[in-house]
């Protein structure tokens, strides 16, 4: 495993670097940050899970072993992961992997209460938080986003739960504490063709929504939690005068929905992921159901694949061109509980726990791969994914992270360029190595040793991406 570590360091031609590591005794897991291309070197050390919070300096030689443990005593490292330190944010990935994800730039909004929902438009992102407020972001340059406004709703405990933007409208799923919503409306649309200074439109509904989506001129919303649920469908053709054109009881509380075409998808928790045909809009019906072992936390539907986060195993991919007949056709244990994803039927973008963003490659469903992972700061409540660019509501403002990966293009070991490893890229390696040629000085330390060849061995064992 030592060697693609390594590699990495080389390829990324980066300073800095957080090796995530497991360990047994009193400090089960924790992070290194290292400085390259130094390997025996200071590095400072934070640890984080049972360990708690706490900084430390600790020096590591060629062996990987931590010297002076603040446990007591020297341990040996069992390196699984490494990334890039930027800002105080890191990123994750395994030996053969790319890592993805480095921080770009942040902005502070209000601090100290958690974020519900992101969405992006032009830009600008929008950003709800659970203090009746949505905060307002200018992210025209990445690298410097700033918080240009605000919508303030009232009465203070009307949550604006949900977001969805279509045709320079923002529509917002109103929700609210206890059994009284915001007594006022379910769904407020504002019209942000003034991007910075959204202009409210129209207010409909009064009872509490959960969710929200936008398909034409159609809004679907959940309603009624806790004491009533249903699926309502609102025609905001004339956004300053919307229209409830039905309301269907559901059996239990729905949490989320996405819909797709003339198609809702709407989970309930512990008992799986319901589908109902919406062609008629008057008269939705129940086209099918797909029983879920574990309770569902959210959906995002791609064409006819419903991806599924849940609590225990991580993600589920379901077919779902037969709506009365979904079937299983992939999964990944992520290892956390799931809570919310995002994708383009490409690469999934997934809220693993509370601060940590998991990275997949879901291409092919049946062999789902963990690309990277990003570790926030604080509490990550949603995050929106545009082109290579992820924004990341947190918890007192925004992120803002590069997602490109650069694993496709790069195989650090085919000497030849031809796109394969075999004996042509050895001899090519032991010819450069031989002449002293630094195009296989892979540990970048001016020097050709036995370090470069095992480098190299390791690079040429893991294969080209």
């Amino acid at each position: 495993m030592f060697p693609p570590f390594i590699s990495y360091l080389t390829h990324r031609q980066s300073k800095q670097y957080i090796i995530f590591y497991r360990v047994s005794n009193e400090c089960p897991c924790g992070r290194l940050l290292i400085d390259v291309p130094s390997l025996a070197c200071e590095i400072g050390f934070s640890y984080i899970s049972s360990c708690g919070l706490h900084n430390e300096i600790r020096s590591i030689d060629m062996g990987w072993n931590v010297k002076n443990s603040a446990c007591g005593r020297g341990f040996t490292l069992g390196v699984f992961a490494l990334g890039m330190s930027v800002g105080g944010t890191s990123t994750q990935a395994h030996a053969d992997d790319c890592v993805l994800a480095p921080l770009i730039g942040a902005a502070e909004g209000r601090s100290g209460v958690q974020p519900t929902d992101i969405v992006v438009h032009g830009n600008f992102a929008y950003v709800s938080i659970f203090s009746s407020v949505i905060d307002i972001f200018d992210i025209s340059t990445p690298t410097a986003p700033v918080k240009v406004g605000d919508i303030l709703f009232q009465p203070s405990y009307s949550i604006p739960f949900d977001l969805e933007i279509h045709d320079d409208k923002l529509f917002v799923a109103i929700s609210g504490p206890g059994d009284f919503g915001d007594g006022n409306r379910t769904l407020s649309i504002f019209d942000i063709s003034d991007p910075a200074s959204p202009a409210l439109i129209s207010n409909t509904g009064n009872l509490t929504a959960l969710s929200i989506r936008v398909v034409d001129d159609l809004v679907y919303t959940l309603e009624g939690w806790p004491a009533e649920n249903e699926l309502s469908i609102i025609d905001a053709s004339n956004p300053a005068s919307p229209v409830v054109v039905s309301t269907t009881p559901l059996p239990s509380i729905a949490w989320f929905l996405d819909a797709v075409g003339s198609t809702v998808y709407l989970f309930f928790g512990d008992t799986g992921l319901h589908i109902y045909d919406v062609s008629d809009p008057t008269s939705p019906t129940l086209a099918g159901i797909y029983t879920h072992p574990v309770v569902i936390n959210h959906v995002q539907v791609v064409g006819t694949t419903a991806y599924i986060a849940d609590e225990g195993d991580g993600l589920a991919i379901v077919d779902v061109s037969d709506p009365s007949s979904p079937i299983l056709i992939g999964s990944y244990q992520t290892g956390e509980n799931l809570r919310r994803i995002h994708t383009d039927g490409q690469t999934l973008y997934g809220l693993c726990e509370l601060e940590e963003m998991c990275i997949l490659d879901v291409r092919d469903p049946s062999s789902v791969v963990e690309l990277g992972r990003h570790f926030a700061n604080s509490y990550i409540g949603s995050a929106e994914v545009v082109g290579t660019t992820a924004y990341f509501a947190r918890q007192g403002g925004i992120d803002i992270i590069d997602v490109t990966n650069a694993c496709d293009t790069v195989c650090i070991a085919d000497f030849t360029g031809d796109g394969k490893l075999n004996f042509f890229d050895v001899s090519v390696f032991l010819s450069l190595y031989s002449a002293g040629d630094s195009a296989v000085d892979l540990n970048g330390d001016g020097v050709l040793n036995i370090f470069d060849i095992s480098l190299f061995i390791g690079m040429f064992g893991a294969g080209c991406p």
